[in-house]
């Protein structure tokens, strides 16, 4: 029995927190990457009974599945621009909010809501800091037009993202500087911006001032921010597996590959079938090599390794280090001085964005 559960109690509290400390902003439930691993549709379903009727997803599919399961009036924007039509076409028949970045992205939607005879309705997204979608600030004029030259258009909001708002208060509030400066000239020079939104989950928790008309909120909602949050949120999901076997290994017995650890007195392990290809022990990669990104990461296997951090499942409420390297389908866990059998079930924390090869379950 390998199954990823997601508790839906912690989900409908954390739903609840996101949505009283939001307020008087509307929040869009962000429901990407397949809703976080846990399936869109379930996922959504159970945001939906909390009360949230705006959605946002990076995928056509996503809000297919919206759309063909009971969403067919709630609000879905769309927050990876493209200019493919096909695509576009999808996504206008389905009644999502288009993402507008660029010129070729407005130009491409109108003749696709011209072809279909319907309008298109879309948000405009500006870059002022993350480098992906949007216009830049000196881009203002470009932006200006597609709210009046591009007839099949609405538009009815303009947003941003921010890059560090988990991290540096001041690019975050930089980055804010720069949108509301976007925002004041738009609207000197007759543009209306409509809905305004920016903050993500953590800057609902670190900067109040930035919420605006909405908020983006999905990292929040599992519960897993890289802030701490008051009022705190509960990680809402976890791995439950079955001990596999139960050995005994006598002292001085290497265990896993490269032999990371070795026994130093004759213990007792327990074999659980859960490894890094299931997303346990997984996290994101060290993708970046600046001098300071070096440095944070050398720092924190140096405080790893001064405070003895350690890895843990817990078997029948008791807390078990692993031994040695997480494998890719098996991990070694010290459960010696405990009475534990083959069949009794171990769980494993695991972000739902990294799991894969397990079933989901709400409880």
């Amino acid at each position: 029995m390998k199954t990823y559960v997601v508790d839906t109690a912690a989900l409908a509290e954390n739903a609840r927190i996101v949505r009283e400390t939001a307020a008087p902003a509307a929040v869009w439930a962000v429901v990407k990457g397949d809703g976080y691993g846990l399936g869109v549709r379930k996922f959504a379903k159970l945001l939906k009974k909390q009360g949230y009727s705006h959605f946002a997803v990076t995928e056509t599919r996503e809000a297919e599945i919206l759309r063909e399961n009971g969403f067919e009036h709630e609000q879905i924007l769309m927050l990876r621009a493209t200019c493919e039509e096909s695509e576009l076409e999808q996504l206008v028949l389905l009644n999502v909010i288009c993402n507008i970045g660029s010129l070729q992205e407005a130009e491409t939607l109108n003749a696709v809501a011209t072809r279909l005879g319907k309008a298109a309705e879309a948000h405009i997204s500006l870059d002022t800091g993350m480098g992906r979608y949007g216009f830049l600030p000196d881009a203002l004029d470009d932006v200006v037009r597609v709210h009046r030259e591009y007839p099949m258009l609405a538009i009815t909001g303009t947003f941003t993202h921010f890059s560090c708002a988990f991290c540096s208060r001041k690019k975050t509030e930089q980055q804010y500087a720069r949108f509301q400066a976007a925002l004041k000239e738009l609207t000197a020079r007759g543009v209306n911006p409509g809905e305004v939104h920016c903050a993500n989950s953590s800057t609902l928790f670190r900067h109040p001032e930035m919420r605006c008309d909405s908020v983006r909120v999905g990292s929040a909602l599992l519960g897993r921010l890289a802030i701490r949050t008051k009022p705190t949120l509960k990680k809402i999901g976890w791995i439950e597996a079955s001990v596999e076997q139960v050995r005994q290994l006598p002292a001085g017995w290497d265990v896993g590959y490269g032999a990371g650890y070795t026994t130093k007195k004759p213990t007792t392990v327990a074999i659980i079938g859960v490894g890094y290809y299931h997303g346990f022990g997984a996290q994101m990669g060290q993708d970046l090599f600046r001098f300071s990104d070096i440095v944070r990461g050398c720092l924190s296997q140096l405080k790893a390794l001064v405070t003895r951090k350690k890895l843990y499942v817990t078997i029948e409420n008791r807390r078990c280090p692993v031994l040695g390297h997480v494998g890719m389908l098996h991990v070694v866990a010290d459960v010696t001085g405990f009475d534990v059998s083959v069949g009794d079930i171990a769980r494993l924390e695991a972000n739902p964005l990294y799991i894969k090869g397990l079933g989901i379950e709400y409880r």
